[in-house]
């Protein structure tokens, strides 16, 4: 849940200032990373501030997200595994702007 600043604000005007995304269900090998890039469903006034999660998908885990290149249009996250085995997992990311 979210919870803004200010009493006279309009609920509209916070939608434009938050997108969320999760993505595909992806396997990594044992110490492999790999960059997703991601494009905002509508682009920001300026470049937003993100959150990222690995949302695990096979048992155990070590994946690990990282996030470079961010504009108003997307981002890029690196995702790799420091586990000795493959693992499973999804990228969730939240962007918003202040």
């Amino acid at each position: 849940m979210f919870y803004f600043k200010g009493n006279n604000q309009n609920l509209q005007d916070h939608k434009k200032q938050f997108q969320a995304g999760i993505g595909d269900e992806l396997s990594y090998a044992a110490g492999a990373s790999r960059e997703i890039s991601i494009v905002f469903p509508s682009p920001f006034a300026s470049a937003p501030m993100i959150q990222t999660t690995i949302i695990m998908t096979s048992s155990g885990g070590n994946l690990i997200s990282a996030v470079k290149d961010v504009s108003a249009n997307g981002f890029v996250a690196r995702i790799t595994n420091t586990g000795g085995n493959a693992y499973s997992g999804k990228l969730q990311w939240l962007a918003y702007v202040q």
